[in-house]
């Protein structure tokens, strides 16, 4: 099975947008506006690559054995991601005004898990 067999079977998108709110106590509100009801919580940026693939494919109903033997991943766009780990757009936005964030499909070649 491939990544393309993967998408085309539980027609998963190639990207989704992803709105994050900064909570006060830390952490973020994760929402995916373009999927009715999907919300969910990271408690800091390293997490949400875990939430967000966890959410879209419980959404989807991918089996996540099907995923993990291809390595499936959602994955952030580096630069926004870089951004999000060092503070730099948590700082400039208001907290009610959320992040909005692009992830895209990834499968890495190797897996060392």
């Amino acid at each position: 099975m491939d990544k393309l067999f993967l998408k085309d079977k539980y027609r998963l998108p190639d990207s989704i947008k992803v709105q994050l709110i900064k909570s006060k106590e830390g952490g973020y509100t994760v929402i995916l506006p373009e999927y009715s009801g999907l919300v969910t919580y990271a408690e800091d940026v390293v997490e949400l690559i875990s939430v967000v693939n966890d959410a879209v494919l419980t959404y989807f109903e991918v089996p996540s054995k099907e995923a993990k033997k291809i390595n499936f991943l959602y994955v952030p766009d580096p630069v926004e991601f870089h951004r999000l780990q060092q503070g730099s757009e948590v700082k400039k936005k208001k907290e009610n005004n959320p992040i909005v964030t692009k992830f895209v499909t990834y499968s890495p070649a190797y897996s060392y898990g």
